[in-house]
């Protein structure tokens, strides 16, 4: 499930550099460098938010959406997981 939860955050950011915001992402060569630029544009991280919240039926609580929650992959991950083991 681990490598699961890492593979559809890689799967999501992936998709939104495939479509009409590819421009946005250039020069990005990883995902944690996509991530990170999510923090300074608001309408592709909401997007990436509920892409998440939809691929594994979760719902973010506003206070854990902050520039922390944008920093690594791995931090989403764990955010993720918390709430998974919660359901």
């Amino acid at each position: 499930m681990e490598n699961n939860i890492k593979e559809k955050i890689s799967d999501i950011l992936q998709d939104l550099t495939q479509n009409e915001y590819r421009d946005i992402f250039e020069g990005c060569e990883n995902d944690q460098d996509r991530l990170q630029l999510l923090t300074s544009e608001s309408m592709l991280a909401l997007v990436f938010i509920s892409s998440l919240e939809d691929e594994f039926s979760i719902e973010f609580e506003d206070d854990e959406l902050d520039v922390n929650f944008f920093s690594s992959p791995e931090i989403v991950e764990n955010i993720i997981k918390k709430h998974l083991a919660l359901a």
